[in-house]
């Protein structure tokens, strides 16, 4: 066509006609329509926040301090069982008085006497009329 223009592609060193080059600028418009803006996608490295609830299925290794910014903890870690929290390491409980599992203590398992409603009655009466 006469009346389109050439350019030179000067990696490839020929000529491509106006046409030509309306149907590859048409071709990269298509191919990066669908791809996501910079700014609205999570990157591998630099400062980011990430909004919203995650739900991770498999393991999270982080390589660095953590902060628990809630409860103002930082360089929060879990390793085996033991967990430290700053300079404090928290070992979970397996057994309380020797009982695992759900465990359900009676007032002797913790050394308490229990008040009878008896004894009740003679301490507000001691108390009312002190002898």
């Amino acid at each position: 066509m006469a009346t389109d223009k050439q350019y030179l592609n000067s990696i490839n060193g020929y000529i491509i006609q106006d046409k030509e080059l309306t149907d590859v600028v048409d071709t990269l418009k298509t191919t990066v329509s669908g791809k996501a803006t910079d700014t609205d996608v999570v990157h591998k490295t630099g400062d980011e926040s990430v909004a919203g609830n995650k739900t991770f299925t498999g393991t999270i290794e982080v390589k660095g301090e953590t902060t628990l910014s809630k409860l103002g903890i930082s360089d929060a870690k879990i390793e085996g069982n033991t967990i430290t929290l700053g300079e404090q390491n928290i070992t979970p409980v397996s057994s309380i008085n020797n009982k695992t599992g759900a465990v359900t203590l009676t007032a002797s398992d913790l050394g308490i006497d229990i008040a009878t409603d008896s004894d009740v009655e003679t301490m507000i009466t001691n108390t009312i009329n002190p002898k």
